[in-house]
């Protein structure tokens, strides 16, 4: 399970939780749901789904044929439309299945 739609997700979060990291490490390091918030609520539609789309063509390249993409990361309703039309853009586009899931008030942001 990914956060496909997340930008610097996926970057920042596997990493230290690979080399043993607890979700409070990650989360007092700078990364987990805030951070993931704050770049979701900065990206644009289009740097979303750019990022979404080579994400799920390398999937769709390795074999992968059903991918499940969440929404709910910038805990906001502006930020949720935000995330559903590009999850819906990129259904029309990808090479493979996609299932949205919402996946909302998981965390108070910071600087709310």
């Amino acid at each position: 399970m990914g956060y496909l739609g997340i930008t610097g997700c996926v970057l920042v979060l596997p990493l230290p939780q690979l080399a043993g990291a607890s979700y409070m490490e990650v989360h007092g390091a700078g990364g987990g749901i805030n951070f993931t918030v704050e770049k979701t609520r900065a990206a644009s539609e289009d740097k979303l789904l750019d990022e979404l789309m080579l994400r799920l063509q390398r999937m769709s390249k390795a074999g992968t044929t059903l991918a499940e993409c969440k929404s709910g990361y910038g805990l906001d309703v502006k930020t949720e439309l935000k995330m559903l039309r590009v999850l819906e853009q990129a259904k029309s586009k990808a090479p493979l299945t996609i299932s949205s899931t919402f996946c909302g008030a998981h965390s108070i942001p910071r600087f709310v």
